[in-house]
């Protein structure tokens, strides 16, 4: 198996919310799981998770202030 060892650029929670607004899929690195991300689904802040299921962010403190978002591969 191949690893990629490119770097991401990180950025911020605002930043990670406007690419989102802006329709890109975001992950945090912490997640280490490019299939959970964050998107907007039926006007809302949503999650997928690993299964697939899709529900509403609760936003956590370590969410506001991370520096570890990144747009996931395939946007």
């Amino acid at each position: 198996m191949e690893i990629d060892v490119t770097p991401k650029l990180t950025m911020s929670f605002p930043g990670a919310i406007q690419r989102v607004v802006d329709g890109d899929k975001v992950t945090k690195l912490d997640w280490n799981a490019s299939e959970i991300y964050i998107f907007l689904h039926n006007g809302f802040l949503s999650i997928k998770k690993k299964d697939g299921t899709i529900s509403q962010l609760i936003v956590s403190e370590g969410d506001m202030i991370g520096n570890d978002w990144v747009v996931t591969e395939g946007n």
